[in-house]
């Protein structure tokens, strides 16, 4: 009977002794292969280093800047959005009692080097007389990582001749070579320059006496627009005798003119 109750106080001391364990919080870790991204570009988050010491880990839980949550895998992807700044990815990880570990990350997030522009530019035409307009043309110019958001076209004296992917310029009255520029700019604010140079020519005109001594003589005269040897008026009408036709600036230049005997 003395043995028994030995026995007994011996197992109740031995309990009141025994320490009660603590669980121990797991540890969370991330790995990432940059911490600097430009905009739309990814990156891995990988978590698999976290541990627990004295369990296992049972979830991930990773959140973004706004603190929501994206993901619950062990390996999760982040995109970087479109505007600059400093953004920090939270990871929390829960073990098999329920304790909690977390670690976060900055990522920096930058433009990427802005491309300028290319201007390029069409002429309706390279050579003209005083006078007559050109249309000039930059729709062909472009950005290949962006769009081009402002147009300025400027003559010689650095004048600006309009705005637009389009203008029509008027060759002035003195003859000479005129170079004319065109300025694009993307939505970035970078910016680059094309020109063309355009051939202004004196129009020339027949002296009023020569078409006085045609019409003495009872000579046709037909005047043609352009390069067409068709005559689209005649004067005088009676005096039409289907004679020869020849190309000359006779009255205007690029005006055909057909005379007989002449």
């Amino acid at each position: 009977m003395i043995r028994i109750l030995l026995v007994i106080l011996l197992l109740f001391f031995a309990g009141c002794d025994k320490k009660t364990s603590t669980n121990k919080a797991p540890t969370a870790n991330i790995t990432v292969n940059t911490l600097t991204l430009h905009p739309s570009e990814t990156v891995q988050l990988d978590a698999r280093a976290s541990q627990d010491s004295d369990g296992k880990i049972t979830t991930y839980a990773w959140f973004d800047n706004n603190h929501l949550l994206f993901s619950h895998e062990p390996i999760s992807t982040w995109t970087a959005p479109s505007s600059e700044g400093n953004y920090t990815i939270s990871l929390r990880v829960t073990d098999d009692d329920g304790a909690i570990g977390s670690k976060s990350v900055t990522i920096a997030v930058q433009s990427s080097a802005n491309v300028s522009p290319v201007a390029q530019i069409k002429a309706s035409k390279t050579s003209v007389v005083t006078g007559e307009t050109v249309t000039l043309d930059g729709r062909d110019s472009y950005d290949s990582d962006g769009n081009i958001v402002g147009y300025e076209w400027i003559d010689e004296h650095d004048v600006r001749i309009g705005t637009g992917s389009q203008v029509v310029w008027t060759a002035p009255n003195s003859s000479d070579n005129y170079r004319l520029k065109l300025k694009v700019t993307d939505n970035q604010g970078a910016s680059s320059i094309a020109s063309i140079m355009i051939r202004v020519d004196n129009a020339v005109q027949t002296p009023f006496s020569t078409i006085q001594n045609l019409i003495k003589n009872q000579h046709a005269i037909y005047i043609c627009v352009g390069d067409s040897t068709r005559a689209t008026d005649k004067y005088p009408d009676p005096y039409y005798n289907s004679g020869s036709t020849f190309h000359s600036d006779f009255l205007f230049p690029r005006v055909a003119t057909s005379l007989d005997a002449y």
